[in-house]
């Protein structure tokens, strides 16, 4: 196991040090607190965390996480849930609802589909083979999801295979597996419930009344040739998550339908409680 964030009353990875970062975007001052079911992201808030280890290029891997949407949980529009990566076709990984944003998808329904980026500005991307390194068909259509309650998601990837489990509290579960050929691109930033941001870098004296706000939330502190003081700055997600995630691992090997069941059935009396 890589990482094992609860997010339950915390950000601690209970796996190892790399605890997540909550990410206040787009000039919003909102409390990093928790409720009941954990923490809400919504409103441009998402979490951020430095894992060396994540599964790169070709290597397999496990994700497991439990989600739960809000409310205020938005059909009609696309949302992550997770991604790391780059934002480059073939090289991101991920989970997330809606569809792809090419003019061929227009009539496509949305769903939870896994994340690998799509990108129409390139070269030929109405090629067969660029396309098959797009994101999947929906794997869960949105007539299966509902707001309010809880859902959990495995994806496993080893020998070009891509494996989708899909259940909730009740342990009715479906499975399906895409043949496809990861080529992650190595970064060691995890994204929980916003797409692989573009994050800029701004220079402090430039942010004025706003140094105080930013400096909580600064990562990987540069100094400069001019000696001024940068920091890098998290826009508002594109497309942000609207809900809760929870127990959510990362693992370097690919588990079997056993191994993701048992997962399930123990994390599921957490979420419960």
């Amino acid at each position: 196991m890589i990482a094992y964030f609860p997010i339950k009353k915390s950000f601690v990875d209970i796996c190892s040090n790399n605890n997540l970062i909550p990410i206040n975007s787009a000039w919003k001052e909102t409390a990093f607190e928790f409720d009941e079911y954990g923490f809400l992201l919504s409103d441009g808030r998402y979490l951020m965390s430095y894992l060396c280890e994540l599964p790169s290029n070709n290597k397999s891997r496990t994700v497991f996480y439990w989600f739960r949407l809000d409310d205020s949980f938005n059909f009609d529009e696309t949302s992550f849930i997770f991604s790391y990566g780059k934002a480059r076709i073939g090289e991101a990984f991920g989970v997330f609802y809606g569809k792809p944003e090419l003019k061929q998808y227009n009539d496509h329904p949305k769903g939870l589909r896994i994340f690998l980026y799509c990108d129409e500005n390139i070269p030929g991307y109405t090629n067969e083979s660029i396309q098959q390194k797009c994101d999947s068909d929906p794997q869960i259509s949105r007539g299966q999801l509902t707001s309010k309650k809880w859902y959990y998601t495995a994806v496993t990837y080893s020998s070009d295979k891509l494996t989708f489990y899909f259940g909730d509290t009740n342990a009715s579960s479906q499975t399906a597996t895409i043949q496809y050929t990861l080529n992650t691109f190595p970064s060691k930033y995890l994204f929980i419930g916003s797409i692989i941001p573009e994050i800029s870098t701004i220079t402090l004296s430039d942010l004025r009344n706003l140094e105080d706000y930013f400096a909580p939330y600064k990562c990987d502190v540069e100094k400069v040739k001019d000696r001024k003081e940068k920091i890098l700055a998290f826009p508002y997600p594109k497309w942000p998550f609207c809900g809760y995630v929870r127990e959510f691992m990362i693992f370097d090997t690919k588990l079997n339908e056993n191994d993701i069941t048992k997962i399930a059935s123990i994390t599921a009396k957490f979420i419960s409680e």
